[in-house]
């Protein structure tokens, strides 16, 4: 390790204390350092992370699961590894926390890990069968009702077949990574984060039927909506990939969800199972 970047999310490490140990600590082992503040706007996002160093070896981001999600993304056409430190509340990503950040630096530069794969979702947005919006999501692509209370009309294919129509507050995509997140709130599965398949869980369904569904992710899915009028005829529907990037959407529009040519490269050191992990961070 010659180069590494870190990113700072500011509002966890306000002073810089934890940046500045760490950026020391490497500089005293020879490691050239490059740190940036995570944008905080999602029209600034990548304008700092594009000035990283192509030759930068991986990237600690400081802050919390928020955090690598955000440089996930940032980060994708980059294929640098990413190491999480914690300095937030669950931290099922960024596994490192205060206590634990010399020690983890320690076999990042004696190359004592190991890099885990996660997969990653697309999601492209078709108005009147023309592109508008095409990104990505490391976590879920969540297509939810905006504010008024009212539920979308949608219908479901996977693989251009019809699978079932929905109506509901929404429906959440989720990828393996992500099923500890809202989709677990949203009595979504918990999956292995190794896995390679995309969760389906509608969001308060107006149905007793009306369950979750795993596909593999090589599976195209598409949602047509069919309807998102409120009763004063507004329409109130949104897709939000990784809860960062919202874009409105209206009736007839169609969201098609691929995996990403791309897998997201975690740094990992402890040796936990998933489900040892899962019981230490749910109890």
């Amino acid at each position: 390790m010659k180069n590494i970047g870190l990113i700072v999310n500011r509002s966890k490490d306000v002073d810089y204390t934890i940046t500045n140990t760490i950026t020391a600590y490497l500089k005293e082992h020879g490691v050239n350092c490059h740190v940036f503040d995570m944008p905080v706007t999602y029209e600034e996002r990548g304008s700092k992370t594009a000035e990283l160093p192509e030759d930068t070896d991986c990237v600690i981001t400081l802050g919390g699961d928020g955090t690598l999600l955000q440089t996930a993304r940032d980060l994708y056409r980059k294929d640098i590894p990413i190491m999480g430190v914690n300095l937030g509340h669950l931290g099922f990503l960024a596994e490192i926390d205060r206590d634990g950040v010399i020690p983890a630096l320690d076999r990042l530069l004696s190359g004592d890990y190991e890099i885990e794969e996660r997969m990653m979702i697309r999601g492209i947005i078709y108005n009147q069968g023309k592109e508008i919006v095409n990104d990505i999501a490391l976590n879920d692509i969540v297509i939810n009702r905006f504010s008024h209370m009212h539920v979308i009309d949608f219908d479901v294919y996977v693989n251009g077949a019809y699978l079932m129509n929905n109506r509901a507050d929404g429906i959440l995509l989720s990828t393996p990574t992500g099923s500890t997140a809202y989709n677990l709130s949203a009595g979504g599965p918990l999956v292995v984060p190794t896995a390679q398949v995309v969760a389906m869980t509608p969001i308060c369904a107006h149905a007793l039927n009306s369950r979750c569904v795993i596909v593999d992710a090589s599976s195209t899915i598409e949602i047509h909506i069919r309807s998102t009028a409120t009763a004063d005829g507004r329409e109130g529907c949104v897709v939000a990939y990784d809860g960062d990037h919202v874009v409105d959407l209206n009736d007839d529009d169609v969201i098609r969800i691929i995996r990403s040519d791309r897998p997201v490269r975690l740094i990992k050191f402890a040796q936990t199972s998933f489900i040892e992990l899962l019981r230490n961070k749910m109890q």
